[in-house]
This record gives structure tokens, sequence and C-alpha cells, in this order.
């Protein structure tokens, strides 16, 4: 499955932040586990970017809402990261250089001056998020990929190595030769870039299902 939202109505809102993206996409998935099937169905996220501090977000409000996403949270498996700025940026343009830079490091989204402001290095909401999934991503399985070329008009990487890395002992950091705008993009199902993706997908499936004891369809 594919979660998206109107990027135009969301990041153009003074009040809107990432609480508000995660609460949105729990409610979405929850709503589309309905069948028993489905609820015992394990899941994997992969997310770019910004996507990644919502998956965060999204893990943090479900344990403050067990009752209600405890049976979700408990199928996650694992995540991808797709230049995620885990420490922010500290890249001026995301304040100074405009809405046509910032579109092209967002995949298109219009960002407003509270998220700018909350991609700073160590920004507060970046630290609240990330101490508090500190304490609850430890049993995932999570690959980290990073941006190596630069973006048109732009002399540095968008998410530099170090934000894009938690650092931490369940997670694999992977090089992509990409930018940060392509890095979630591919030519074909033959892309390099691609196949390396699936690779590390696969091995989060496998382990997933070694730790459930479960037999892997072929």
């Amino acid at each position: 499955m594919s979660y998206g939202y109107n990027s135009r109505s969301y990041f153009s809102r003074g009040d809107s932040d990432v609480r508000d993206f995660a609460s949105a996409l729990l409610a979405a998935l929850k709503a589309k586990r309905k069948s028993s099937a489905e609820k015992q169905r394990c899941l994997v996220f992969i997310c770019h970017s910004l996507g990644g501090i919502v998956f965060k977000q999204l893990v943090v409000r479900g344990h403050e809402q067990d009752s209600f996403y405890g049976p979700l949270l408990k199928k996650i498996r694992g995540v991808i990261f797709l230049g995620t700025p885990h420490k922010g940026s500290d890249l001026a343009y995301w304040d100074s250089i405009g809405t046509q830079i910032v579109r092209a490091a967002t995949l298109g989204l219009t960002t407003n001056t509270k998220l700018s402001k909350d991609l700073k290095v160590d920004s507060e909401m970046l630290k609240r998020i990330s101490d508090s999934f500190a304490c609850r991503g430890a049993t995932f399985k999570i690959r980290s990929f990073y941006e190596t070329e630069f973006m048109t008009g732009l002399n540095c990487c968008v998410v530099d190595r170090d934000s894009a890395r938690l650092g931490w002992c369940n997670e694999l950091d992977i090089a992509s030769p990409s930018n940060h705008s392509n890095i979630c993009k591919f030519t074909s199902r033959y892309d390099p870039r691609y196949e390396t993706l699936v690779s590390e997908l696969l091995d989060i499936i496998d382990e997933t299902e070694d730790d459930s004891g479960l037999a892997r369809e072929s």
C-alpha cells in the first residue's frame, strides 16, 4: 500500500505539524486492516524524507493510544528510511532559498515556516520525536539509505550521511548513488538501486518470518 495526502493543504496551514500526519496515517491504516487475516499481517514501512519523521511519530503516537493501536504496532517488523533527516538539516535554503528548491527537495511538497524551523539541526521537535522513538523502535529491523549526490543548483546533499542515520545497532546504513529527489525513484526493476532496496526488504521479511516461525511462500 502507499499513503499520500494533500500536500498543498497540509503544508499551507499554519498549525500543521508532523503529529497531524501521523495521526491521519494511523487511522487510515487501521481502517484498512479490518479482517482477521489483515490484522495478523506483518508491516514493513518504506519512507522517503519527511515520511520517515511521520513514521517515527506514528510509532510514538500509537503507543500513546495503545488501547486503539497496540495490536497494529505489534505487527510492525521493520522500516526502510530513504533520505530521512533524523537530525534535521543545516541547509540555509529551508528558510531562505525559496519554494522552488524546497519543493524539489521534498518531492513537490509546499512547506510552511513552522515545519522549516522544525527541520533545523537538533531542533526541539526532532529531538522529542527521536527520544520518544528510541525506546520503541529498538526491536525493528532498520535500513537507512543516504544520498551521495547533489541536487541541481546545490553544492551539497540535502540530507547528509550523518543526518540520515540513527546510529543504532539494529540499523544498517547504505549509501545510495542518488540525490534527495530520486533516492526513491527508479528507472526500472533492473535498476541496481532498486535491486538493492528490494534485497534489503526481503532480508527484513526473511528475518521477520524466522522470528515468527512462518515459512516463506515461493
